[in-house]
């Protein structure tokens, strides 16, 4: 779960520099890698995995992307 707080912190920093690509890559991992990614009752897919947000939609927007309700769950071995 901390590496989920560190990305969303690297999102906001790129947020304030203002990149000159058109999107924000957005990467979830975890260690054991092949976690799976789940945000809003959504799979996303399995850690590593990137996504991408447009820029201008999110300029424009007044909701941001918040990993709070991203969670990274491994299946059970049992």
């Amino acid at each position: 779960m901390k590496k989920l707080h560190m990305a969303a912190i690297a999102l906001l920093l790129l947020a304030l520099n203002g990149c000159a690509a058109s999107v924000y890559p957005f990467t979830f991992d975890s260690n054991p890698q092949g976690a799976t990614v789940i945000c809003s009752d959504r799979t996303i897919g399995y850690t590593p995995v990137t996504m991408l947000f447009d820029k201008e939609k999110m300029r424009n927007s007044n909701e941001a992307f918040d990993t709070r309700v991203c969670s990274a769950n491994w299946a059970s071995t049992m």
